[in-house]
């Protein structure tokens, strides 16, 4: 009976000697295959990142493995999800128990793979950046994030937007993309810091006018939204700089406009506009102005009382006269009136001895004037597809220009002063014959011409 029993607990005991060696081989296995996970990892996110500072902070077993970093870039701090048989991965729901727990992050994007908002969102208190893309659950969420500073709405279908929205007091930018907004509050006026708020392919019928009642803000766009009327309720105090409604269906400007005393740049590009308020007279700092691709057939003179004016589009209208008082412009550097129904020139034209682009082209201009001449700081004329017979020789005197663009005319005769444009590099015109293509690279040898236009 000893015997036996000695040999049963012998054999008990290479069992347990066994089991003890296998699990040392297992959890040694297991380190390595953990070290050398991680290592890949960081391999990984040097090459993707270029160095950038990474921190692996946790691990999990699902998806296999999976190993969860913060990484700074470009000054914010973003979680990042590495698995090891999908490498770089989007971030999940599930993935948020650990993300939460990361309190450095400063950025965190929820995309298409993130049903919902956590509940516990407001436990990254650094968090500055938040980007939400598609729909989610629980967006109310977000209004306890005290700390954020700039909020990315995108193709989100069922967006309610809610008065709470005035709790983010430290919002500074906010973006609304591809959205179906249901509205959009009004205690939006109570963010004293948001100074930048941008609206793309979101439709409004009428667009909501308390947003140019917002005194913080300095850059509104509100582009593709299909609303036909500008706001008319402007603030008294409004810091304005930026504001951008184009490609819309807006049919007029609000006299109100003239309230805006610090706008710098409004851009109301493919609209349907046929009359400009004389009240834009009254924003004096506008040094830039698109009104491109609407119904104008008139030139708005008030437009010639901005002193500040440098960039001045009015391309794709139905303009026929350019009136005198243009030479008022002083400041001009750029001027695009392409693609509309002017016949002629006003002399006046040369005042504008600032002017660098000069873009006329299709149009029904029949003659350019001597005057042209005087564009002593001219670089880039483009009078194409018009019906011009001729050039003046006063063109000789542009010493600045590199790029002249005379194609779709039947021009007979070039000047022999052409050949005086010593910086010009680019020309561009229809040739009458070889004749006269050889005339042409004779006077300009050192010019790329291409004269099949």
């Amino acid at each position: 009976g000893f015997k036996e029993r000695h040999l049963a607990k012998s054999k008990k005991s290479k069992w347990l000697q066994r089991i003890f060696i296998w699990s040392i081989i297992l959890i040694t296995a297991y380190s390595i295959f953990l070290y050398a996970a991680i290592m890949q990892a960081k391999i990984d996110f040097t090459r993707r990142y270029r160095g950038k500072n990474f921190q692996i902070k946790d691990f999990s077993f699902q998806h296999g493995l999976t190993l969860y970093a913060v990484g700074k870039i470009t000054g914010k701090y973003t979680p990042y999800a590495w698995s090891y048989f999908e490498r770089y991965r989007k971030l999940y729901d599930s993935d948020m128990s650990y993300v939460l727990n990361f309190s450095e992050i400063t950025s965190l994007d929820l995309s298409w793979t993130v049903a919902q908002v956590p509940a516990q969102i407001s436990k990254l208190k650094n968090l500055q950046h938040l980007h939400i893309y598609k729909d989610k659950e629980n967006v109310s969420a977000i209004y306890d994030l005290s700390s954020l500073q700039s909020l990315l709405f995108r193709e989100m279908k069922k967006l309610h937007l809610q008065e709470s929205i005035s709790q983010l007091h430290l919002l500074e930018k906010w973006e609304i993309d591809r959205c179906d907004v249901n509205e959009i509050p009004v205690s939006i006026v109570d963010l004293k810091k948001l100074s930048s708020l941008d609206i793309r392919r979101c439709n409004f019928k009428i667009f909501p006018s308390h947003l140019l009642q917002i005194s913080s803000l300095k850059t509104l766009r509100a582009t593709r939204c299909k609303f036909s009327q500008m706001p008319s309720q402007i603030s008294d105090d409004s810091q304005l700089k930026y504001l951008n409604m184009k490609n819309n269906a807006i049919l007029e400007i609000p006299s109100s406009i003239g309230k805006l005393k610090n706008l710098e740049r409004l851009n109301l590009d493919s609209n349907q506009i046929s009359h400009v308020t004389k009240e834009i007279a009254q924003v004096t700092k506008l040094w830039k102005l698109d009104l491109g691709s609407n119904k104008i057939s008139v030139f708005p003179k008030e437009i010639t009382s901005l002193p500040n004016l440098m960039h001045l589009y009015i391309n794709d209208n139905y303009i026929v006269e350019i009136p005198p008082q243009i030479a008022q412009l002083n400041k001009l550097y750029t001027l695009n009136l392409t693609k509309n129904q002017i016949h002629e020139i006003p002399t006046t034209i040369g005042k504008l001895q600032n002017l660098h682009f000069l873009s006329l082209a299709e149009n029904k201009i029949e003659k350019l004037p001597p005057e042209i001449g005087e564009l002593i700081n001219l670089e880039e004329l483009d009078v194409s597809y018009n019906n011009l017979s001729e050039i003046p020789a006063q063109i000789g005197n542009l010493t600045k220009l590199s790029s002249l663009n005379l194609s779709g005319n039947k021009i007979a005769k070039f000047p022999q002063e052409i050949s005086k444009l010593q910086n010009l590099s680019k020309l561009k015109y229809s040739a009458v014959d070889d004749e006269q293509r050889a005339r042409i690279r004779k006077l300009l040898p050192h010019v790329d011409i291409a004269d099949w236009y």
